[in-house]
């Protein structure tokens, strides 16, 4: 089943700026880069603003992914788990960084924890909402499914 939004995260209303500004994130990002622009601005309808306060794990390991995310304001740190009770800090992301993208096409468990360092505004897709366009546009659900199991070819090679 999948995990919706903490019902105590803060929506925030998207605005021209923040619209245009997601609109620049996800057109650099190559996940996104074959889309035409009606199926971007589709994408885009789907997408909500939250805001994520300090220490707020967005997700964890091992749970079953169902959403993607932006960053607009702040930083998360990655962790990855070691020995099931210990983790260690992999990597930092900040503005513009992309990330559970992968989770929009398969519902693979998380490979890793991430938790805000400050207060963060994050854009969240749902996995269920994006699944929803891929249904109503066989060709766009094609170019991405193409897309992501390339992406899987290169995780496996790793």
């Amino acid at each position: 089943m999948p995990t919706r939004i903490p019902m105590k995260l803060e929506k925030i209303a998207i605005g021209r700026d923040e619209q245009s500004w997601l609109n620049r994130a996800l057109s650099g990002f190559k996940f996104f880069g074959g889309l035409t622009v009606k199926e971007l601005d589709n994408v885009m309808a789907c997408v909500d603003l939250f805001h994520y306060p300090a220490s707020t794990a967005v997700f964890c390991e091992g749970r079953p992914g169902d959403s993607m995310f932006v960053i607009y304001q702040g930083r998360v740190a990655v962790r990855k788990n070691k020995f099931f009770i210990l983790s260690r800090e992999v990597a930092r992301l900040g503005p513009g960084e992309i990330f559970g993208e992968m989770a929009l096409l398969h519902a693979a468990p998380r490979n890793a924890t991430l938790k805000t360092l400050e207060d963060s505004k994050l854009f969240v897709l749902l996995a269920e909402d994006f699944r929803m366009l891929l249904d109503k546009s066989p060709d766009m659900a094609r170019r991405m499914r193409h897309l992501a199991d390339g992406r899987a070819w290169i995780e496996r090679q790793r």
